[in-house]
Parts: structure tokens; C-alpha cells; sequence
């Protein structure tokens, strides 16, 4: 059986924060003469998926279906990014929100360096309403997917009531879910199937300092106590350079990280979120869906902005060492 073939026949749908990323580019030739900065000409500029858009994207790189359920502002950017998601085979459920704008990351860059930064967002949690508008979609089409992945980037969308509830809805009809938080309240992602902090966030959770060092051993002793708090069933913590930890109640896999030259970490994780939740549903064998992920997550580091993964370039890249991977019930996948 080859992997290729059970990574691009699933569906899942992905609920969070979408982000619209704008890059201008131009040359740098001058201070200005208002204010000690530099004059950049622009020469052009370009849109791309980021956020929970940018995971949705990552999933159908693959051939796989992926719906985004996300709440928008009622503007030109929920236009642009509706055209971005089409062009990338994405099924858009998106939610206009008056109140607010499209959230847009403009990064200015001059000289191949970036400038500046400018963010257009309202942070502020979405109203009942809308919340409600997305929990009676959710309950409508739920069994069209085999998994669902919360993306939370702390925009407003994912309030804690609303988080609860869709677990909640997914628990009931037998889909895991697949977090990727952003608060430390990890009571928000209770009975969760997998929530996968970076190494800061797991920290937060555990009201660790963010400049101590934490044994492998003490993490997952950490994990564990988390997972029988929260009736979570696992956590993969990822740790930049260092690699990757899966954590459940049975079992712990740890995966070196990969030395890489790194361009760009923005969107890693994201893609992560999408290989991980693709091997999932395929019932891929947690060791080997955890080294996909951990060489995914390197792979992208090495291109500038957040890309897509080229499945072609991941599965090649893993084939060299591992040709053969397996799912759960021990039938050989051919990488």
C-alpha cells in the first residue's frame, strides 16, 4: 500500500483564525529625510494564505478535501482570500462579522530584509450569535469529515464556551480533534483527541519559566499529569531545532530534530497541524506519523513566508532513510 495514496483521500475540516499575509517588496536607496528610516521603493506585492488558512492549504497540497470554517470581516480581503482558497481547491465556510476587519499581516521588505510589520485585526471574542451560527453549521456537517482541527491563534474566533462545544460535538459523533492552542488554559481543550503546544506554550501551561530547562523525562511526566487533568488523550510537543515529543498515557516517541538552514519558521507549525492530522485519519502508526510531521515542519523552515508542503519533496525526503512506514494494525506503507 503507498502512503501517497491514503494521504490524499481524506476530508477534514479546519475551524480558526485565517489570516491574510500581504508582502511588499521593494529597494531600498535612501534614509528618509522626515524621520531617520528607510525609503522603500515598492517593485511589487503579494498575498498568501497564513493561519488556519495556510493549514487548509497544507492539507489539499496533499489531494485531500479540506473545509475552513472561519469568521471574517465583510471587506475586499475576505474577497482576496475566497480567491486564494478557491485557487488551492479549499472549500470556504467563512463568516462575515461586521464588527470587524479580515485579519491582514503586511510585511514590508526591502533589500530582501524585512522592515516592518503592519497588522490590520480585531481581537476581540466573536459575539453569541455568530458563535451559535458556527455550532449549528458544525452539527449539520460534521459527518462529512474524518477529523477536525482547531487552529487557534487567539484572533477572537476560538472562545472558550465555543472551543468546549465543538470537542464536544466531535466526541459525540466519534471525529477526533487535532488543537493547536494559543492560550495556557489548557482547560479550554479539555477531552481534545491531541493538542500540540510549541515548547513555550507547554510551558505556559505548566507555570514553568520560559528560561528554564525542562528534562525530556519531566515533560512527559508533566504531560501525563495534564492528560489525566483534562481527559486529553495526547500531546505533541514541538521544540524548534530540537525536534518533537508525542505524549499519551501509554507511550512516549521522541524525534530528533533535523539540522537545517533556516530561512523563514513562520507557518511550520501550521503545516505540522496538517500532516499530522492527515497521517491520523489515514490510522498511520503514531512513530511514523510523528517523524512525517517533525520532517514537515523542517522542510518549510527552509523557504521564505508560509508555504505550502510539496508532498513529493516531503515523501522523498523521508524515503532515503525510511522507505517503509506502517499503519496502526502493522500493514507496510510504501513511503
Amino acid at each position: 500500500m503507498q502512503l501517497r495514496e491514503l494521504l490524499c483521500n481524506k476530508r477534514i475540516l479546519v475551524i480558526g483564525d485565517s489570516i491574510l499575509d500581504h508582502y511588499i517588496y521593494g529597494k531600498v536607496y535612501r534614509v528618509s529625510p522626515e524621520a531617520p528610516v528607510p525609503v522603500v521603493v515598492k517593485k511589487n506585492d503579494s498575498y498568501f494564505l497564513g493561519g488556519a488558512a495556510n493549514v487548509a492549504q497544507n492539507i489539499t497540497a496533499f489531494g485531500s478535501k479540506c473545509s475552513l470554517l472561519s469568521v471574517t470581516g465583510n471587506d475586499l480581503a475576505k474577497e482576496k482570500m475566497e480567491v486564494l482558497c478557491g485557487q488551492k481547491k479549499i472549500e470556504c465556510l467563512l463568516i462575515s462579522d461586521d464588527t470587524r476587519p479580515t485579519t491582514i499581516k503586511t510585511r514590508v521588505i526591502g533589500n530582501d530584509h524585512q522592515i516592518v510589520r503592519i497588522d490590520e485585526e480585531v481581537t476581540d471574542e466573536i459575539d453569541f450569535e455568530i458563535q451559535k451560527n458556527i455550532i449549528n453549521l458544525l452539527n449539520h456537517i460534521i459527518n462529512d469529515y474524518d477529523i477536525v482541527i482547531l487552529q487557534d491563534y487567539d484572533k477572537g474566533l476560538l472562545t472558550r464556551d465555543l472551543i468546549l462545544e465543538i470537542i464536544s460535538i466531535c466526541n459525540q459523533n466519534g471525529k477526533k480533534t487535532i488543537v493547536d492552542p494559543k492560550d495556557s488554559d489548557i482547560s479550554k481543550y479539555s477531552c481534545c483527541t491531541l493538542i500540540k503546544p510549541n515548547l513555550s506554550e507547554f510551558k505556559s501551561m505548566s507555570g514553568i519559566s520560559q528560561h528554564s530547562d525542562v528534562a525530556i523525562e519531566e515533560i512527559i511526566r508533566i504531560a501525563r499529569k495534564k492528560i489525566e487533568e483534562f481527559e486529553i488523550q495526547s500531546f505533541l510537543i514541538t521544540m524548534s531545532e530540537n525536534g518533537m515529543l508525542y505524549v499519551d498515557r501509554l507511550q512516549s516517541i521522541y524525534e530528533p530534530g533535523i539540522k537545517i538552514e533556516v530561512s523563514d519558521v513562520s507557518g511550520a507549525g501550521d503545516t505540522v497541524s496538517a500532516v499530522i492530522s492527515l497521517c491520523i485519519s489515514a490510522n498511520v502508526e503514531m512513530k511514523d506519523c510523528i517523524k512525517l510531521a517533525n520532517t514537515s515542519g523542517s522542510l518549510v523552515c527552509q523557504i521564505s513566508g508560509a508555504v505550502q508542503i510539496k508532498p513529493e519533496v516531503l515523501l522523498s525526503s523521508i524515503s532515503r532513510n525510511n522507505p517503509v512506514m506502517s499503519l496502526n494494525d502493522g500493514t507496510p506503507l510504501i513511503v
